[in-house]
């Protein structure tokens, strides 16, 4: 069982449909329940939930560093600086920083890097921060 701490602001006054306005109401104790809630043959429940703003500052940082590749070849500091942004975006999602870190430590090329190798880099990191 989970202790929550939550603020709900509501009004002054009660409407038909049960509404409370202007009041201030802490609730101190509120039991987690399993969602019903599938993906793909897992169940999602609230302990299994990833930090989901992590989730989507990642899938829009590799957005754009994928509108930014062009031609063959992107300097090798270019994909140091994407990638160390993508690890920084990934707090809270341990497999993608693990992969980041494994991409950091296995960067191909002395100057430059093929973006066919970035691209699939990519790919399969926003892969692995949605699994």
């Amino acid at each position: 069982m989970a202790t929550l701490s939550l603020a709900v602001t509501q009004a002054d006054n009660m409407k038909p449909d049960g509404n409370i306005l202007g009041r201030s109401v802490v609730v101190t104790s509120y039991q987690l329940a399993p969602l019903p809630v599938w993906q793909g043959d897992r169940p999602v429940t609230l302990e299994t939930i990833r930090n989901p703003a992590a989730l989507i500052e990642i899938t829009e940082l590799v957005d754009r560093l994928l509108d930014a590749i062009d031609g063959e070849l992107t300097s090798r500091s270019r994909v140091v600086d994407g990638l160390l942004d993508l690890r920084l975006a990934a707090d809270g999602l341990p497999d993608v920083v693990a992969q980041v870190d494994d991409c950091l430590a296995t960067l191909p090329g002395n100057t430059t890097v093929t973006n066919l190798w970035w691209m699939e880099t990519l790919a399969d990191l926003r892969t692995t921060a949605s699994n």
